[in-house]
């Protein structure tokens, strides 16, 4: 894109998001704590609720799998869409589906601690090709959970880390089976995803990391 509007490739660098990793201590708050389903395998997703995010399309993926009740999801956050999306919840009776209010950043790895993988979906648009750069994808790699991730981009960070599952976007039925994928491995496998995550953003994402990275470009 930018050699397109003449800029020379050698002076191009690429600075991504990343996360700040000393800022991810406190606890989640008590009454959502308590409200998480015990015994389940929880999928999570965490940030904002808009039409880009595509959370409705994991509340799709979740009406598959309502008959499946060991298998549950929690959405934390709040958008324009959150009213569509319990609305969805109420007319499926999906009592696999627990969503909560927004919460702090802060908390958001203590959040995570508490659940078996988690989700991050985009719609399918054009300008994704030029690559996407989100920042829950950062706090679900440094939380040490395999992802799923339901995007179409010029990049992919999951499978280049290896840290989870990439299906197409807005697509339902994949991201059901790649949840169900995920449910059939064995604890050991799962955990070698989160762990994949959690080295590749400590290597590549910290703030720390990308500060010295343009720290750079001016010496």
């Amino acid at each position: 894109h930018m050699q397109h509007h003449g800029l020379s490739k050698d002076r191009f660098v690429h600075i991504p998001n990343g996360i700040d990793i000393g800022a991810q201590k406190d606890e989640l708050i008590e009454t959502i704590a308590e409200k998480i389903p015990k015994n389940k395998f929880i999928i999570a997703y965490a940030g904002a609720i808009g039409i880009a995010n595509s959370v409705i399309s994991l509340i799709e993926a979740a009406t598959i799998l309502k008959n499946h009740s060991e298998i549950a999801f929690v959405i934390v956050g709040d958008g324009d869409q959150k009213l569509k999306i319990k609305e969805k919840v109420n007319l499926e009776s999906l009592v696999n589906v627990h969503i909560f209010k927004p919460i702090e950043k802060t908390q958001i790895h203590s959040l995570l601690q508490k659940v078996d993988a988690c989700f991050i979906g985009l719609q399918n648009q054009p300008l994704f090709k030029f690559g996407i750069s989100p920042n829950k994808m950062f706090d679900y790699l440094y939380s040490g959970k395999p992802i799923i991730q339901a995007i179409n981009a010029g990049n992919d960070l999951v499978k280049e880390s290896g840290a989870g599952i990439s299906v197409e976007p807005a697509n339902p039925q994949k991201i059901a089976d790649a949840i169900l994928q995920l449910y059939h491995m064995s604890a050991v496998e799962r955990n070698k995803m989160g762990e994949n995550g959690r080295k590749f953003v400590e290597k590549h994402h910290s703030y720390e990391k990308l500060a010295a990275t343009y720290e750079r470009l001016f010496n």
